[in-house]
């Protein structure tokens, strides 16, 4: 889905929101012009999924964000229950891609991690133990997404990342 923008201050945009199960994409909002291809969706999501793998099995820790010069990826997970294993948890991961043409401010990236925990938990609290294979129940979900990045009850920016 390609939405309006979200504005983290004057100059710095968020380009896209997504969650992934497993490498497996559920949700990519895109907040610019470059329209993704499914294929290209999976290459994202697998791609990030393989570097938390490789953050965990190095590090024994989940990278919550890393920083290149344009962009900043942030992520958070949450536990949620298997849809087929009854006495199993796994995890979901939420993603943000960030314009870093103006190096955000530390309180900037933890503000876009604050609203991607509620993302996830709204997430869990809705579909905990469904079948997450069927991604097309999801689509209703993309409207809070956008509901929750837009909201100016969360601490630290107070303005609206919307342009």
């Amino acid at each position: 889905m390609r939405g309006k923008r979200f504005k983290v201050n004057e100059s710095t945009k968020i380009h896209q929101i997504g969650i992934y199960f497993h490498g497996i994409p559920l949700i990519i909002l895109t907040y610019d012009n470059n329209e993704l291809e499914e294929s290209d969706q999976n290459l994202i999501t697998g791609f990030f999924s393989a570097i938390q793998g490789l953050s965990s099995e190095l590090f024994h820790q989940f990278t919550s964000e890393f920083k290149g010069d344009n962009y900043i990826f942030v992520f958070s997970k949450e536990e949620i229950k298997h849809p087929e294993k009854k006495n199993y948890n796994d995890y979901i991961v939420g993603y943000v891609i960030v314009d870093n043409s103006t190096n955000l401010e530390k309180h900037e990236i933890e503000n876009i991690k604050q609203r991607l925990r509620v993302v996830l938990s709204t997430f869990r609290k809705n579909y905990d133990g469904f079948d997450l294979c069927k991604t097309s129940k999801f689509k209703s979900f993309e409207k809070k997404i956008n509901k929750i990045f837009t909201r100016s009850d969360c601490k630290s920016i107070s303005k609206k990342y919307f342009q």
